[in-house]
């Protein structure tokens, strides 16, 4: 059962996404699966991209960041997964999932908001 936590932040995105003016350059990806890369056009927008890095965050540490960073880990990218634009339905979960994501894919950057940098 997903938590009122988690429903309210994917409610919040639903109606962000919905009333944002969007730019002909932003692009939005409706995910089918728990992997992004999964049946989406993800992996062709970031050859395409061809990005120094990923920066991941999102709903469900434990099974929609997890897989996203594994699926991303798996492609040989650079990755950052920024812990406190995370959440799941307990900061146990989290803190575990971060540290099993660290211990089996030691590349891997876990940061914090502060600590990311926008480049253009």
């Amino acid at each position: 059962m997903v938590s009122e936590v988690v429903r309210s932040a994917l409610e919040r995105e639903a109606l962000r996404v919905e009333n944002d003016d969007l730019s002909e350059s932003d692009r939005v990806l409706t995910k089918n699966k728990i992997s992004p890369f999964y049946n989406t056009d993800l992996e062709e927008i970031l050859k395409e991209l061809t990005p120094d890095q990923l920066v991941v965050a999102g709903i469900l540490t434990n099974l929609c960041v997890r897989s996203a960073v594994s699926d991303a880990y798996d492609r040989d990218y650079h990755i950052k997964v920024v812990t406190d634009a995370c959440v799941s339905d307990s900061h146990e979960t989290d803190k575990f999932t971060f540290k099993d994501l660290k211990k089996t894919r030691p590349e891997i950057e876990l940061v914090k908001t502060k600590e990311i940098t926008v480049q253009k």
